[in-house]
C-alpha cells in the first residue's frame, strides 16, 4: 500500500489557467417583437463607468441601429428602452 501512495504523489495534475472575469463589466442584450417589427437592445459598459446603450431595428430586410451612451449608475432594461433617443429611433416605425 506505501507504494501506491507514492506513485499517487507523482504524479502530475494539469491545471487549466482561464482568463480572469471582469465582474465590473456588464453586457446584455435582449429583443422585443411588435408585429413585424423586431427591436434588439443591448448595453455594455463598466460598474460606475459610462455606458454604450444600442438599439437595432429589423423590418423586413430593412435593419438601421443607433446608440447613445450614459454615465454613471447602471439602467434597468426598462429604463433603457425608456431612453429618449431610443424611443425616437423606434417610434420611426410606427
Amino acid at each position: 500500500m506505501k507504494g501506491a501512495g507514492k506513485r499517487m504523489t507523482k504524479e502530475k495534475i494539469g491545471l487549466v489557467q482561464e482568463a480572469p472575469v471582469d465582474k465590473r463589466r456588464v453586457k446584455d442584450s435582449w429583443e422585443k417583437r411588435t408585429g413585424n417589427l423586431t427591436v434588439v437592445y443591448s448595453t455594455e459598459g463598466v460598474v460606475g463607468s459610462e455606458y454604450i446603450h444600442n438599439c437595432e431595428c429589423r423590418l423586413g430586410n430593412t435593419v438601421t441601429s443607433t446608440s447613445t451612451q450614459t454615465s454613471g449608475q447602471r439602467l434597468t432594461r426598462e429604463e433603457i428602452e425608456r431612453l429618449p433617443r431610443l424611443v425616437e429611433w423606434v417610434a420611426q416605425y410606427y
